[in-house]
């Protein structure tokens, strides 16, 4: 699957960003640097390139310097889990002044179904 964030800077760019992806378990990020991640059949937007990645297991934390308008990261998961899982929030915020934030909220949950399992 790909999951796409995009942010937006309201009314001037913002300085020292953090996005913060927290990922519903049943998920686990693929690893961009591995060549095995297979080919997409098309281009995901990606047009927010952030100086420093952090590729945990249940997240993905997105640095940059600055942001301005509104940007996008894609990147791709692969479900590991199968059943029924509430998405956690994402959000950004300015480091350095925790005034500036912002939220996700996805009210429906994410189904993972396991195609090859005996029914």
């Amino acid at each position: 699957m790909v999951m796409t964030l995009t942010v937006r800077a309201k009314d001037k760019p913002v300085n020292n960003l953090v996005v913060v992806d927290l990922l519903p378990a049943g998920l686990e990020i693929e690893n961009p640097r591995l060549r095995s991640r297979g080919q997409l059949e098309y281009d995901p937007q990606m047009d927010y390139s952030p100086a420093y990645q952090d590729i945990r297991d249940d997240r993905i934390l997105l640095f940059s310097d600055s942001l301005s308008g509104e940007q996008h990261f894609s990147y791709t998961v692969r479900a590991v889990t199968p059943g029924r899982f509430n998405i956690p929030n994402a959000y950004a915020e300015a480091m350095y002044d925790p005034d500036i934030h912002g939220e996700s909220y996805e009210p429906n949950p994410l189904v993972i179904v396991d195609n090859n399992a005996q029914q």
